[in-house]
């Protein structure tokens, strides 16, 4: 999590980050958060199970890779959460 952070933020890195080996679906939503963009899924894995994992958290409240900004500069913008 801490390095595909880091390839975002820090590094500038706008290619392809794969997570591979066991992505559990629990894990799914996070690791988009730190910047992974492409999964792995292990073959006895369901992939349509995996996918439900990416619309785990409808709200975030802190900055991710993706979403710089936390939920109250984004409400103070204007933007409905």
């Amino acid at each position: 999590y801490s390095q595909a952070y880091l390839l975002r933020t820090r590094l500038g890195w706008t290619g392809e980050l794969r997570a591979l080996g066991d992505v559990l679906r629990d894990q799914l939503s996070h690791m988009r958060q730190c910047g992974f963009d492409a999964f792995a899924v292990r073959a006895d894995r369901s992939a349509e199970d995996a996918l439900k994992g990416l619309a785990g958290m409808s709200v975030l409240y802190g900055r991710s890779a993706i979403e710089p900004r936390p939920l109250f500069r984004r409400r103070s913008a204007g933007e409905a959460p």
